[in-house]
């Protein structure tokens, strides 16, 4: 092999070893990446399903209450009724507590 070949194959080696560090560098990051998106989600995920933990008493109470004020508000368009039964049945019906 005559030395012009031989500093080419030289030449060819040592850049298929640099694509290679970069390549391997590349496949490095994308592993990082992934793992911190992994990480990421589970946090977003994981907090959310906390929060919906700590805070469903209250949330539950909300609900009630407003179903409670749409109970109140059904009433009072009953009151509008002049017959005598439905005002009877209004004001006759036990309380929730």
């Amino acid at each position: 092999m005559d030395p012009k070949e031989r500093e080419l194959l030289e030449e060819t080696l040592s850049l298929a070893r640099e694509n290679n560090e970069m390549l391997h560098s590349i496949e490095r990051s994308m592993r990082l990446s992934r793992v911190f998106r992994i990480l990421y989600w589970a946090l977003i995920i994981g907090s959310a399903i906390g929060a919906y933990y700590y805070f469903q008493d209250s949330v539950q109470s909300l609900f009630e209450l407003y179903n409670k004020m749409l109970q109140v508000s059904a009433d009072f368009s009953k009151i509008g009724d002049t017959s005598k039964e439905g005002l009877i049945n209004i004001f006759n019906r036990p309380v929730a507590p």
